[in-house]
């Protein structure tokens, strides 16, 4: 009725229930063969924009820089005890270009201390990083 009639629910056509159900049975397959990956240790996810299916770029997408954000201040805070050398490499590689962040540089002091962070885990040797007590 009025502005509301574009929002009357119609039942999709069955060509759409169709290209739903095999969307959702590609979705649970897929699901256990990670599940079996998992279970053999051998899981390996690509590090990719779920919308896009994209590898993962700064500036890409606000959250995926937000939460590199905090990933990286969360390890500077224990200074970087314990990190894996897969995730210094995949942290150094999302900010090889800083000038790809915007979304977090609209906040000139959490951009500051990330680039202060990035230059810490960059002084670092991957040994020390990995050695690193807490």
């Amino acid at each position: 009725m009025g502005p509301f009639k574009a929002l009357k629910f119609q039942m999709p056509s069955p060509d759409t229930e169709t290209l739903y159900l095999k969307s959702v049975n590609g979705t649970v397959d897929q699901y256990r063969i990670y599940l079996k990956d998992l279970a053999a240790h051998s899981l390996v996810l690509p590090n990719a924009d779920f919308d896009t299916g994209k590898p993962t770029r700064a500036g890409e997408y606000r959250l995926t820089d937000s939460a590199y954000a905090k990933l990286l201040d969360k390890l500077a805070s224990a200074n970087f005890a314990q990190m894996p050398d897969s995730v210094r490499q995949n942290i150094l590689a999302f900010y090889a270009d800083p000038a790809a962040v915007g979304s977090i540089k609209r906040k000139p002091e959490a951009w500051q201390k990330t680039l202060n962070d990035i230059q810490q885990l960059k002084s670092m040797s991957a040994t020390e990083a990995s050695t690193r007590p807490n």
